[in-house]
This record gives structure tokens, sequence and C-alpha cells, in this order.
């Protein structure tokens, strides 16, 4: 029999701060009718991702599927955490010689944020419900994802063919740097993109 147990990670200050009302008004009522065990939790100052996986443990490996609300910058956040902990779970590492982990459920991404292009890449909109019936009626799609590394061939972050949020925005500042050292460059660009008046 099918886990019912699902797993929803919100990010409540993902664009216009407005995520916890659509999970309130719209994903939970639809997780409710279908009758799934939800266990709801929010990524903030006090609780980072790395926390609320390692809370879980080896439950996540009995999800019937995870729910990330928010944008871009929450879907990557979020899928570097679970490959970080799913390869020390395998006791892999994340380099360039080895496959990034297989992640053991079927992510379902509501689109909260500012860009929302990961969404929008893989649906063709950014409704909220969208997502879900898909998840409900077990439509899955594979995704292809690949692994940005520094100089130094350390992970960086993940990043899907639509790469976008705080980190895509970064990646335009890069040339105005390239006089600087690698490492300046990634200072120097993640810093001018966060001070974008849109992803504060």
């Amino acid at each position: 029999k099918p886990s019912k147990n699902i797993l929803v990670i919100c990010n409540p200050y993902a664009g216009s701060k407005y995520s916890r009302q659509v999970y309130n008004t719209k994903i939970k009522p639809m997780l409710d009718r279908a009758q799934y065990n939800i266990s709801y939790t929010e990524i903030n100052e006090q609780c980072s991702v790395d926390d609320i996986l390692n809370d879980l443990k080896s439950d996540l490996n009995s999800l019937y599927g995870l729910i990330i609300i928010g944008g871009d910058g929450s879907v990557i956040q979020i899928i570097n955490a679970l490959l970080q902990y799913f390869a020390k779970e395998n006791q892999t590492r994340l380099d360039i010689e080895n496959d990034l982990p297989i992640l053991p459920c079927p992510i379902c991404i509501i689109p909260t944020g500012t860009t929302n292009i990961i969404c929008h890449s893989i649906h063709g909109n950014i409704d909220h419900c969208t997502p879900i019936f898909h998840l409900l009626f077990n439509q899955q799609m594979k995704i292809d994802m690949s692994a940005v590394f520094d100089a130094n061939y350390k992970f960086v972050t993940a990043n899907f063919s639509a790469g976008g949020g705080y980190p895509a925005n970064a990646l335009k500042y890069f040339t105005r740097y390239s006089s600087y050292s690698p490492k300046k460059i990634l200072q120097k660009s993640f810093l001018k993109a966060a001070s974008n008046k849109n992803l504060k």
C-alpha cells in the first residue's frame, strides 16, 4: 500500500510573503480531502532545512511526496540540503566523480516566489493547484539536474536546466567582476544580487 505521508516545507517569506495563505486556503484542503498525513514545517532563521531533515531522518524514505512552497531560491536551497543529506546517508561525496544522489520521493513545487522559473518550465504555468493535481494523481516527470562546482571542485549548488532565483540573478554579475579572483567574483556577485529589493 502506497505511503500517505507528505512533508510540506514552506518559506513564508518568499516573494510577496503569502506562502502560508496559499497553503492554508488551497493546498491543505486538497490534501485533507484526499486523506493524506501532512507534516507541515516552515524554514526561517531559527529552523533551517538541515534542521528539518535531521529531525525526520529515516521518515524521509517513507514519504509519498515532498511539497515545497516558495520560489526558485527556496527550491534550490531545499534540493541542495536534500542532496547533502542523502550523500551523507549513502556515504558518498558530492564531487565531479560521483552522480548526484537519487531523491527517494516526488517533489511538488508550489510557486510563491518572485520569478518561479523552475515551476513554469515544468508545468507551463505558475498556478498553485496544478502541481498538487500532478502529485495526487501520481503524474511524475523526471527532470534533468546538474551540479555546479567551484575552482577547487567543491560542490556549490544543484542546478536545473531552467536555473532561477537568487543564484541566477547572481550569475549576471560575474562578468562585471571578472578581473577579480574566482572567490571574489562569487562574493561580489552574490552580494550585488542580494541588494536587489525583490530578493531581500
